[in-house]
């Protein structure tokens, strides 16, 4: 196996998956029968779907089994772009502005509704069943990356307004809608999963018709929030008790400076899907045993890590490492070997590493979630 096939390659027992998200593809890349059954998939060597609106990147467990319980896409609308009303009949969306800026629309289960700004560095979270849109907002694209807590949910498989109304019967519509029911389904029937119409340059201030506003906001302002911080790096996330929309996933984002790292640590409730927003890292994994992987990451590189392997990450280069986590589960846990190490008597330290009593009392007393090397 060449060294790119080593990095963006599947562990022996398949707790970790890394693969090609953003970067140009090497020549040997790809998504070839071949490529799949090494634990390599190239999500930007996979031809975009282009819309009048904007394209989307989609990646679902039949794309790459190894990620077998959360799928994702990434969308860029241009401007004037929008993602039309849908819903996903399995799966809660979370999504993460990369850049630009948009309009999140969600009605909920009492159609209550709220229509508000999403921007670099937020996040949102949509439950399953629940119709939402999103819109360009401004001169500029917007780009999001999206994840489902499912792995065969994505955007084109989504139940489409457009579908169901061009889908309807006429007569219902006109009596239900009040406007003629034939022309509405011929209209329907013309517009794609990213339409493209006039550029939206201010947030709605109101909607159509009297909606209640939803009672909690399905967006929510990580960029803004103050992360953890320390010489080595910087880690901020949306749990249910900073986020309450958000039930099934959380979102994290970690800044490791250069010369940081990660502590070797594990999700004892989660699997962890990443997304390397800029920079470069090396991971370590451990799955039990002798079972140990170390892959190089970069820009755009997606990856899977199982709930209970370990891991530590360390920024490579003079660059910061920025990676993005979604969890499938409603709070974030992570237990790191300092904390561990803390929480046992000495006796038992000693004894369990084969290390004199002396050089137990040097082992740190203070948690290193994220320090510098």
């Amino acid at each position: 196996m060449n060294r790119r096939s080593f990095i963006h390659g599947t562990s022996a027992i398949g707790g970790l998956a890394w693969l090609t998200a953003l970067a140009e593809p090497a020549p040997e890349s790809g998504n070839t029968p071949a490529a799949k059954k090494e634990g390599i998939f190239s999500l930007a060597s996979k031809k975009p779907e282009r819309y009048p609106g904007g394209t989307l990147r989609e990646m679902t467990a039949a794309d790459f089994p190894a990620i077998p319980n959360m799928a994702s896409a990434l969308m860029e609308l241009e401007p004037g772009g929008m993602r039309g009303l849908h819903w996903h009949k399995t799966a809660a969306e979370m999504g993460y502005v990369l850049n630009g800026r948009g309009v999140l629309t969600v009605i909920d289960a009492q159609n209550n509704s709220e229509v508000g700004l999403i921007k670099e560095g937020d996040l949102y979270y949509v439950p399953v069943g629940f119709a939402h849109s999103l819109v360009c907002l401004g001169e500029q694209p917007c780009k999001l990356m999206l994840v489902y807590d499912d792995g065969i949910t994505v955007e084109t498989n989504a139940m489409h307004a457009t579908d169901w109304i061009k889908g309807e019967r006429a007569e219902i519509l006109t009596a239900i809608l009040g406007i003629p029911g034939e022309p509405l389904r011929q209209g329907a029937a013309r517009i794609p999963v990213i339409s493209r119409g006039k550029r939206l340059l201010e947030v709605p201030q109101h909607t159509h018709g009297p909606a209640p506003r939803a009672p909690s906001s399905f967006r929510y302002p990580l960029g803004q929030m103050t992360p953890v911080t320390s010489p080595g790096g910087t880690f901020v996330q949306a749990s249910k008790n900073d986020f309450p929309m958000s039930l099934t996933m959380v979102g994290a984002r970690t800044e490791l400076y250069p010369h940081g790292v990660r502590e070797p640590h594990w999700h004892p409730n989660a699997d962890e899907w990443d997304f390397v927003i800029s920079g470069r890292a090396i991971i370590t994994i451990f799955e039990g045993g002798d079972h140990f992987t170390e892959v190089e990451l970069g820009p755009g590189d997606v990856g899977f890590l199982k709930r209970n392997a370990a891991h530590a990450v360390e920024t490579v280069g003079d660059e910061p490492f920025v990676l993005l986590s979604v969890f499938n589960a409603d709070t974030f846990q992570a237990i790191g070997m300092s904390g561990m190490l803390i929480g046992a008597p000495g006796e038992l330290i000693g004894q369990n590493l084969g290390i004199p009593e002396a050089t137990v009392n040097d082992i740190t007393k203070e948690k290193r979630f994220i320090t510098k090397m």
